[in-house]
């Protein structure tokens, strides 16, 4: 798992490096040509130079100390190597599958894909129509409840992690409670996220993004004691998890710390 991670990251630098440096020889050329005012060009070279050394040094740094909060601050810019990549190819194929046999199983995959690039509006408009085709289907459920809560809507995400919730609730190995209660928990129903917060613990122990967010909705509650404790549980699962689940979920473990100190 940890190989074929890595080798996304060293894809997606190296597509990045090449878009800078392509960048930066048309600058050059501007620049040559004196077409940009030397306000604006000085201005470009500081930027195109703060993103050099984002790329070169910074984003390595972060993505060998803590993977997961690489991966969590990379979203924008994998979506869009997302877009570059085979993206368009696929869904020309996918479309094609469905206007041919308009199978729902299809459908999804082209949400999935629509997902994956962060059209959530595209990928929530083939989710919808696979579920009305076919409303068993727990996985378009799930999905089009992902498409939501990156659209903010809420409500309508909380509803559909809840009916998958009632028909599987370990679908996606314990993401879908943490899923289910952290929009309970924007949408103020903090008895139910709590409910499903001890569950999450309960079957998946040691879940770093769970007990972090859990001990926060405690801390809103007034059960400072329980939260501590739960921060400094996150902190120990995380050490004594193996080491390649260890870099994905460092900086939760920082997170607790930092929260710990503070309080």
């Amino acid at each position: 798992m940890r190989g074929a991670s890595d080798k996304v990251y060293y894809l997606r630098m190296l597509r990045l490096l090449l878009i800078l440096l392509a960048a930066s020889a048309v600058l050059a050329a501007l620049t040559s040509a004196q077409v940009l005012p030397a306000a604006v060009d000085a201005a470009a070279w500081e930027v195109l130079g703060v993103l050099w050394w984002l790329a070169v040094i910074a984003c390595p740094l972060v993505y060998w100390a803590a993977p997961g909060l690489f991966h969590h601050i990379d979203g924008p810019l994998g979506r869009f190597a997302a877009r570059l990549g085979h993206g368009r190819r696929d869904a020309a194929e996918l479309l094609a599958r469905i206007e041919h046999m308009g199978k729902p199983h299809h459908m999804v995959q082209l949400g999935q894909l629509y997902l994956h690039q962060g059209r959530w509006r595209k990928a929530a408009g083939w989710l919808e129509r696979a579920v009305a085709l076919e409303p068993h289907l727990l996985e378009a459920r799930y999905k089009l409840a992902q498409c939501y809560l990156a659209q903010r809507k809420t409500p309508e995400a909380t509803e559909l992690f809840e009916q998958v919730y009632a028909a599987k609730p370990d679908h996606d190995y314990g993401t879908l409670y943490l899923r289910l209660a952290q929009c309970h928990h924007r949408l103020g129903n903090d008895a139910r996220a709590g409910q499903v917060f001890e569950q999450l613990l309960r079957f998946y122990p040691g879940h770093a993004e769970g007990g972090y967010s859990y001990a926060l909705l405690l801390e809103q509650l007034g059960q400072r004691d329980r939260a501590r404790q739960l921060m400094r549980e996150v902190i120990t699962a995380v050490h004594r998890s193996p080491r390649f689940q260890r870099r994905r979920t460092r900086h939760w473990a920082w997170k607790a710390r930092w929260w710990l100190w503070m309080h």
